[in-house]
C-alpha cells in the first residue's frame, strides 16, 4: 500500500485535505519536479505528512510548514510525521501570532526566491490572505505555483463562525460586508490577477496560479 493510502486510512477522520487532494497535488510535484515546498496552515498535519509522502516518493525535497502557536490536538503533526517516519522532509515553522511575520523574516534573510510551490490554507480572510499572498509572491520562484484553498468559503456560512455566535471573534479584522463574500476568491479575483501569474483550471475549492517568468 502506498504512503498516501497508508496516510488516508490513518487520517480518515480528520475532514481536511482528501486522498483525491493529495493524488491531484503528487502529479504535479513529481511532474514538475518541485522540491522546495510552502504550506501556510497545517493543523493536524494531515496536509503535511501527504506533502512530505510526496517528496519521500520523489527522492528528495523540503515542505516548509507554517502555522502558529499549536493547540492541544491530537492527532499533531508530530505524531503524524513520526508514525510515518517522515519528519526528514518537513521543516516545521511555529509562529508565535502571524505566519505573515515569518514570511517576512524570510524575505529578509534570503535575496532570492527559495519556494517554487505554495499552499495556502490559513487565515481565509482578506487581511491575511492579502499579505501572504504579496510576501509568497517574493519568495516564489519563476514557473512557481500557488494553491489557495478555500476559495469560495464565507464567514456567514462558516459552522466555526455560526458555532462562535459571532464572526469577529474568530475575523477581528473583518467587517460585515466581507463576511458575505468569499476573501479568498476576491484575493485571487482582483489582487493576484494584477500580478504576473496564469490561473489553471479551477478543481476542488481550490484555485490555482503559475508564475510566469
Amino acid at each position: 500500500m502506498s504512503l498516501i493510502n497508508q496516510i488516508t486510512r490513518k487520517c480518515k477522520n480528520l475532514n481536511f485535505m482528501t486522498h483525491d487532494h493529495a493524488m491531484y497535488l503528487r502529479d504535479v510535484i513529481l511532474k514538475n519536479g518541485f522540491s522546495s515546498l510552502c504550506e501556510l496552515g497545517y493543523y493536524h498535519g494531515k496536509s503535511t505528512t501527504y506533502f512530505a509522502a510526496i517528496l519521500k516518493e520523489q527522492g528528495f525535497g523540503k515542505i516548509h510548514a507554517f502555522d502558529r502557536a499549536e493547540m492541544q490536538i491530537t492527532p499533531n503533526i508530530d505524531e503524524l510525521l513520526s508514525f510515518f517516519n517522515l519528519e526528514d522532509f518537513v521543516v516545521k515553522n511555529v509562529a508565535e501570532k502571524s505566519l505573515n511575520w515569518e514570511l517576512g523574516k524570510l524575505i529578509k534573510e534570503h535575496s532570492e526566491p527559495i519556494f517554487d510551490f505554495c499552499y495556502i490554507d490559513c487565515g481565509h480572510d482578506f487581511h491575511n490572505t492579502a499579505l501572504a499572498f504579496t510576501l509568497i509572491d517574493l519568495l516564489l520562484k519563476p514557473k512557481g505555483m500557488i494553491v489557495f484553498d478555500d476559495a469560495t468559503w464565507t464567514a456567514e456560512k462558516s459552522p466555526t463562525c455560526q458555532d462562535a455566535g459571532d464572526y469577529n471573534l474568530i475575523y477581528p479584522y473583518m467587517c460585515n460586508e466581507e463576511s458575505k463574500l468569499a476573501p479568498v476568491g476576491f484575493v485571487c479575483n482582483h489582487i493576484v490577477s494584477k500580478y504576473n501569474y496564469e490561473e489553471l483550471p479551477k478543481v476542488f475549492d481550490w484555485r490555482i496560479f503559475v508564475k510566469r517568468i
